[in-house]
């Protein structure tokens, strides 16, 4: 591959993982170790090659969650510039002239033929497309050719448990099973085995304490949505999105997989999301593993033989055996006994026991962990095996909380720490001993290591929730008050909210708080905390908190509500001379105003909030682009434009905010009559909205493309853009992004000449925005349903609706809104 650098061959491996991108699960191949395995490079070039990728802007680094790993690992994904140069490399590999050796013989075919054969034969396209740049002959794998097996850990007795469980599988009913045993007994190895040539989409997942509702929902969306469906996905990045719609989706889509979630006593957010799921049974087979008893079904649920409850005990006597000769133990035949009876067959017992050497007798387990297991370890070692057991996650820098490079060689070695790519973790079996066995004085000592370590680490968060296990809950409350603004509207809110909810709370705290439960949708749990700023905080506090008030009930369509409460928060903010609070809620006023028509007052508002607000500031940007919105809406373009720019030229790019100032800018260079400009820039708005999960304004940008391909003659380009912007909007279930993607289906309809689709799909989008509370979308379709109906010569018909469209926009450019109540 003399003519391809390392770095392109990278750009095209990682583009074939572009779906994936911002995804809560992701493959191995998007880590160092994946790339380097897939493209037979060593990992210290991978590395190299990706810093430098990074530093060019062509890639991007994130933590995520890997699949089949313990916890979250450094995964990469292409910008917009790695994309466009891959695209540059698959083009020039279809465009190649090649040699295809076939069974058939060698013929010379273009590189897009190759890279399709080669995809026929099981490769993914990135893969094939790497071939191609790789060599001028490319050799088709031989249909007849041995598959290698793949090489499984051996697996240890458990028949009579496999048989129940693969009978259960087969059968209709119950619809969940439960493996309840201690640690390390074996249940994840169960389950793996058990699922190894199960025929249905399994999605298998190990849940942690840090797992939240949002977090575990995310999961389940990446799994489904590699199965093409991808409702749940959609659903849930919609900001402050219904969790019972979520839950609803997601045990639709289940149908027909199944699902095994281990550790789920770690974890009550996945108990409580499997508590929704088994109260509506249906076809999903969903398998537990855990220590305790869950709480998402009752014992009468056993009886009624609804739940499936297999109790996991110690392997019997031969299957342990064979575990300790096939983990090559150096013990003596005569004493193999005493160990199975010491360690009563549990699996991980004999795993620490093979790997210690030493002779247990006939202990019992518990005296066996203490006696054996650690016998050696210094005063030092045990202390950092008691601050380890309270970590959540796992440590990258242990010499930070005071490890050596030899006590870490000694416990890797002895089996008490596995190492791991994203860092060190005790071993549950020894986690547990130590959090039986450690008192509350010493646990709390173990917290307050952990805390620094986290602090050293520049994780806020856990470093908080640490001090607040060590009783230091006024640096808990300061960390939160300095940390919690950038975390309330993250994928981390429902961490932060568990932190914010275990510390005695401020008004400043509160509406930290409340920022945080708006964003997780949980609207009844914000208003209390609103009340509870009313009743104790100050004057500037309770200024805020109705802000946060009438921004709820806009989200929840109650607009003339919402618009009392801020006319009222921005008066009393003027009149205490807090310009930054006016700003606040005259930001949220004008667009309360916007959508009941009155642009006005919108304008108005918006102005004045664009005065005050601190320059630089979020809240300025979002009040610029918003005054924009509603600029493009009363036809000054000049105005929008001149607003927009001021907003881009602060915003923090391929954020939420680029995206939407992106599409608004498009629809202003569009009406400037540049639609080859405007089409580009909605096609960028899309790709940035796409990034950052807000599929809604995708459907925007992509239906609002449509038109200037159409002014372009480009027609199948507005076809398909349309298309997405309509499967999109049909997806999220937005009613005014689906009304503006049938409107533009029926604009390319009508340039085909179809003219019964057009205006099946106009009076289709007409129909869905008659039931919205939002004039001017209503007047635009009216006005193009009058178009269509000139087109046809139908100038009776083209007149009314003409006249409803002109009566619209006749009072939004006018002084106000229509009298009425």
């Amino acid at each position: 591959m003399s003519s391809v650098t390392v770095g392109e061959r990278v750009l095209v491996h990682l583009s074939g993982f572009l779906r994936h991108a911002d995804a809560y699960e992701c493959p191995v191949e998007m880590t160092q170790d994946g790339i380097a395995a897939a493209l037979a490079l060593s990992r210290a070039h991978v590395a190299l090659e990706l810093k430098r990728l990074k530093t060019a802007g062509r890639v991007q680094e994130r933590m995520a969650h890997v699949a089949h790993a313990r916890s979250r690992r450094k995964v990469y994904e292409l910008t917009p510039a790695g994309q466009e140069v891959a695209r540059r490399m698959r083009e020039h590999a279809r465009a190649r002239t090649v040699q295809l050796n076939e069974p058939q013989g060698v013929r010379q075919v273009l590189g897009s033929d190759a890279i399709e054969a080669l995809r026929r034969s099981g490769l993914r396209e990135s893969e094939a497309v790497q071939q191609v740049l790789a060599s001028d002959v490319i050799e088709l794998p031989r249909p007849d050719a041995p598959k290698v097996p793949v090489p499984s850990r051996p697996f240890f007795g458990r028949t009579d448990e496999r048989q129940r469980l693969q009978a259960w599988l087969a059968a209709e009913t119950p619809s969940v099973a439960v493996l309840v045993g201690v640690a390390g007994i074996g249940k994840t190895a169960l389950i793996t085995r058990l699922l190894a040539d199960e025929p249905r989409p399994t999605f298998m997942r190990r849940v942690y304490a840090h797992d939240d509702a949002h977090g575990l929902l995310s999961s389940f969306a990446d799994f489904l949505a590699r199965q093409g469906r991808r409702r749940l996905k959609s659903v849930i990045t919609r900001p402050a999105y219904d969790p019972t719609e979520a839950v609803a989706v997601m045990r639709g889509d289940l149908s027909g997989c199944v699902v095994a979630i281990d550790d789920l006593h770690a974890s009550p957010a996945a108990d409580a999301l499997l508590r929704a799921l088994f109260e509506i049974p249906g076809t999903t087979k969903i398998l537990v593993a855990t220590r305790t008893q869950p709480t998402f079904y009752e014992r009468s649920d056993l009886v009624a033989k609804r739940v499936l409850e297999v109790p996991l005990e110690g392997l019997d006597e031969g299957a342990s055996a064979e575990l300790l000769r096939a983990r090559g133990a150096p013990i003596e035949a005569d004493a193999i006994q005493h160990v199975i009876a010491a360690t009563h067959g549990h699996p991980l017992a004999l795993e620490l026991f093979a790997a210690s050497g030493l002779d247990a007798g006939a202990v019992e387990t518990e005296r066996y962990v203490l006696e054996t297991v650690l016998d050696g370890l210094d005063d030092s070692s045990e202390e950092l095996l008691r601050t380890f057991a309270v970590l959540r996650r796992p440590a990258r820098s242990p010499e930070a909380l005071g490890a050596t490079l030899s006590q870490l060689r000694r416990l890797v070695r002895r089996a008490l720490l596995h190492h791991r790519d994203d860092g060190y973790l005790i071993h549950d079996l020894v986690k547990e001993f130590f959090l039986r066995r450690i008192g509350d004085a010493a646990r709390r000592d173990a917290h307050a290591r952990a805390a620094a370590y986290w602090q050293f680490r520049a994780d806020g968060l856990e470093e908080t929730y640490h001090r607040i296990e060590a009783g230091d809950l006024d640096t808990a409350r300061i960390r939160l008050v300095e940390i919690g603004p950038g975390l309330a509207e993250s994928a981390r809110a429902g961490d932060l909210e568990a932190a914010l909810l275990r510390v005695p709370r401020s008004p400043r705290l509160d509406g930290i708080l409340v920022e945080t439960e708006v964003f997780l949708g949980k609207f009844a749990e914000a208003r209390a905390a609103l009340e509870r700023i009313g009743a104790s905080g100050g004057q500037l506090e309770r200024l805020r908190a109705r802000i946060q008030l009438g921004r709820i009930e806009n989200r929840l369509g109650a607009y003339k509500e919402a618009r009392v409460v801020l006319e009222e928060a921005a008066r009393d903010a003027a009149a205490v001379q807090s310009p930054e609070i006016e700003g606040e809620a005259l930001r949220a006023l004008g667009g309360v105003e916007r959508k009941l028509g009155d642009l006005d007052a919108a304008i108005t508002h918006l102005g004045r909030a664009t005065d005050v607000l601190p320059n630089g500031s979020r809240e300025r940007v979002r009040a610029l682009t918003d005054l924009g919105v509603t600029l493009i809406a009363r036809d000054d373009i000049p105005g929008a434009k001149a607003r927009l720019l001021e907003a881009a030229a602060t915003v923090r790019r391929a954020t939420r905010e680029d995206a939407v100032i992106q599409i608004n800018l498009g629809i202003v260079t569009s009406r400037e009559g540049d639609p080859r400009t405007a089409a580009a820039t909605f096609a960028r708005s899309a790709d940035i909205a796409l990034a950052t999960g807000e599929i809604r304004f995708a459907a925007y940008a992509l239906a609002n493309a449509v038109d200037n391909f159409l002014r372009m003659e480009a027609v199948d380009e507005a076809a398909s853009s349309a298309e997405r912007a309509l499967a999109l909007a049909t997806t999220i279930g937005d009613p005014l992004a689906v009304s503006t993607a049938r409107a533009n289906m029926g604009l390319v309809f009508a340039k085909r000449g179809d003219w019964a689709k057009a205006e099946e799909q106009l009076l289709g989008s007409v129909e869905i925005i008659n039931r919205l509370d939002n004039p001017y979308s209503l007047a635009t379709r009216y006005e193009e349903l009058a178009r269509l109906y000139d087109a046809q010569g139908r100038g009776g018909d083209a007149a009314s609706w003409r006249t409803r469209a002109e009566g619209l926009f006749a009072r939004l450019q006018g002084s106000g809104p229509a009298a009425g109540p």
